[in-house]
């Protein structure tokens, strides 16, 4: 076998100098490391692709509640604070205010008023000019005056006896009956 390889290079090399010859053997070592550069590459490519992530199980999440819906007060209504879904009617003030998605019922008139403020629960608080601090049906705090004991449940029940942004507030002590009054907002 050695004599047949020398045999084909004496063959190869007949009229070749040995420079030219050189230059033919580093050629085509340089073309077959070329040649078989992209295919290490590939090959590298191939096994990224054929390794597996590591997945960790999934922990399940904790349950959660839907949220609740509001519920309707004693008076049939929802009280300052609550969601409204963009509905005046919905609230015992008669104002929902903020977009449908995230409307909520608020109070009006409370001036000075606290929540802990409530003539007819504590000592008169003054508040406005000449007025008295109450709860409203929707738990709104109202600086109001000149009361009539009236069956009332919503704000806007209010209105037509007593004017604009009159209000529906509770005051068993004074109204014994009606365990409610139409009041007019204080100035």
């Amino acid at each position: 076998m050695e004599h047949k390889f020398d045999d084909t290079i004496r063959q190869l090399s007949a009229g070749i100098t040995r420079r030219g010859l050189w230059r033919v053997a580093v050629a085509s070592t340089t073309g077959a490391a070329i040649l078989r550069l992209p295919l290490a590459v590939d090959a590298k490519k191939k096994r990224r692709k054929k390794r597996k992530k590591k997945t960790q199980p999934e922990q399940p999440s904790a349950p959660q509640s839907p949220p609740q819906p509001p519920v309707f007060n004693e008076f049939g209504c929802f009280d300052v604070g609550q969601p409204c879904q963009g509905d005046n009617s919905l609230c015992c003030s008669g104002i929902c205010e903020g977009t449908p998605e995230s409307s909520q019922c608020v109070g009006h008139d409370s001036l000075t008023c606290t929540a802990a403020q409530d003539n007819c629960v504590t000592q008169p608080n003054p508040c406005g000019t000449g007025g008295k601090c109450f709860k409203t049906t929707g738990n709104a705090s109202f600086c109001g005056n000149g009361a009539q004991c009236v069956a009332c449940k919503h704000d806007p029940d209010c209105e037509a006896a007593m004017g604009p942004g009159a209000a529906c507030v509770v005051c068993p002590v004074a109204c014994t009956v009606t365990k409610t009054a139409c009041m007019a907002p204080s100035p």
